[in-house]
C-alpha cells in the first residue's frame, strides 16, 4: 500500500515536472520561469509592506499606561541607595564680588584702619578696586600666590544717610596710583655706567616696572652714563605683599673616602663601594614687595635617597723594596764595569 502510494505521488510530479519544463493542466511552463517568479514575489511583499506603513504614519504609537516621570521623581531616582555614592555635579568656584546693585541703604567703604580711603555705589565696585591694587604686582591668574595689602585694606558698609552721593569715588585708577606710588612730584637721577634699571629702582624703594612706567622713553638694556632717570618722589600709603612657596629637588653630592691598604701595590686603587649621588626636595619660600623680592628662605628640606659614599683603597706595598732593589741594581752595574776596566789594564 504505501510503495503504491508513493509510486502514484512519483507519477504525478513527472507529470507535472518534465524534462521540457513544468506542466499545469494544459499550460506548459520552462524552469527559467522559476527565478523570475521568486523575484516577482518578493517585490510584491516589499510593496505591500511600504504601503502598510504609509497608512499606518510611520509612527510607532505611545503606550499609553507609561507615564512621564515628575522632577521629583527624578530626583528620587537620582539619590543614591546603599552602597552608592553621590555624583554632584561639578562647578568651577567663582570669585564672590558681592552684589553689582546698590541696595538704596548703604555705600561700600574702603577702610585703612579706621581711615575711610574710597567709597563706592556697590560692593562689587569696592572689591574689584581691592583687586585692582593686587593685579598691579600680581598676576590674577596665578593662584600660587598668597597675596595680600599691607596696611590692610577693608570693605566696610556704610550708611547713605552718613555719606553724600556727591563722596563716591570718581576716579578709582588716579586714587590707586596715589595709594600704591605716592605723589606725582618727580626728581631727576643721572646715571653711572655700572647702572641697571633694578639697582636704580632698589636703591629709591621702588618697583621696576614703576620705574619703567614713568620713563616709557629709555630702553632699559642701553643703559648708559649720563642718561636723565625720573624718580617719583612720594611714596605709596601701602603695599602689595606676595609670598610664594615653591618645591624642587636637588642632587646630594657623595662623599670619597681613601683607605690604606697593604694588598695593593704602592699607586693602586681599587673601588670598594662605588658612590651615588642622592636625591632631596627643598621648599622655597619667596616674599616680593610690589614686585620686588625681599626674602628668600629654605623651609623645609625632604631627603628623597641617601647619597652613596664612595670608598677607594689606596696600595702601601712595595714602596721601599722597590727603591731598594733599584739601588742594588745601580750598585751592580757599576761594579760590572769597575771589573771591566780592571780586565782591560
Amino acid at each position: 500500500m504505501v510503495s503504491e502510494f508513493y509510486n502514484n505521488i512519483r507519477k504525478k510530479l513527472r507529470r507535472v515536472f518534465t524534462n521540457k519544463g513544468i506542466v499545469i493542466g494544459s499550460y506548459r511552463f520552462s524552469y527559467r520561469i522559476i527565478p523570475v517568479a521568486l523575484i516577482c514575489l518578493l517585490a510584491l511583499i516589499i510593496f505591500f509592506s511600504l504601503i502598510g506603513r504609509l497608512f499606518k504614519g510611520g509612527k510607532t504609537p505611545k503606550p499609553a499606561d507609561t507615564p512621564t516621570p515628575t522632577q521629583s521623581e527624578e530626583t528620587a531616582n537620582n539619590t543614591p541607595g546603599d552602597g552608592q555614592e553621590a555624583t554632584p555635579e561639578t562647578q568651577e568656584p567663582q570669585e564672590n564680588i558681592g552684589s553689582t546693585e546698590n541696595d538704596g541703604e548703604n555705600y561700600y567703604a574702603i577702610m585703612k584702619g579706621t581711615e575711610q580711603k574710597a567709597l563706592f555705589a556697590t560692593e562689587a565696585e569696592a572689591n574689584k578696586f581691592l583687586s585692582d591694587i593686587k593685579a598691579e604686582f600680581v598676576d590674577p591668574n596665578d593662584k600660587s600666590a598668597k597675596v595680600t595689602i599691607e596696611p590692610e585694606l577693608k570693605v566696610e558698609k556704610v550708611p547713605q544717610s552718613e555719606n553724600s552721593a556727591e563722596n563716591l569715588t570718581k576716579d578709582a585708577r588716579a586714587l590707586l596710583n596715589t595709594l600704591l606710588y605716592g605723589s606725582n612730584e618727580e626728581n631727576i637721577y643721572i646715571t653711572t655706567d655700572s647702572d641697571t634699571m633694578w639697582d636704580i629702582a632698589v636703591a629709591h624703594g621702588i618697583g621696576v616696572e614703576e620705574l619703567l612706567a614713568a620713563n616709557p622713553d629709555i630702553d632699559p638694556n642701553s643703559l648708559h652714563g649720563g642718561m636723565e632717570v625720573k624718580i617719583k618722589v612720594g611714596q605709596g600709603e601701602v603695599s602689595v605683599k606676595a609670598e610664594y612657596e615653591t618645591t624642587k629637588e636637588e642632587d646630594i653630592p657623595y662623599d670619597t673616602i681613601y683607605e690604606e691598604s697593604s694588598d695593593l701595590y704602592a699607586g693602586e686603587e681599587e673601588i670598594v663601594t662605588w658612590g651615588r649621588k642622592g636625591r632631596k626636595a627643598i621648599t622655597t619660600k619667596t616674599t616680593k614687595i610690589n614686585g620686588i623680592t625681599v626674602s628668600e628662605e629654605i623651609t623645609e628640606e625632604e631627603i628623597i635617597t641617601e647619597a652613596v659614599t664612595e670608598v677607594i683603597k689606596t696600595g702601601i706595598t712595595g714602596g721601599d723594596d722597590s727603591s731598594e732593589e733599584e739601588g742594588s741594581e745601580e750598585s751592580q752595574e757599576e761594579e760590572g764595569e769597575s771589573t771591566e776596566e780592571d780586565t782591560a789594564e
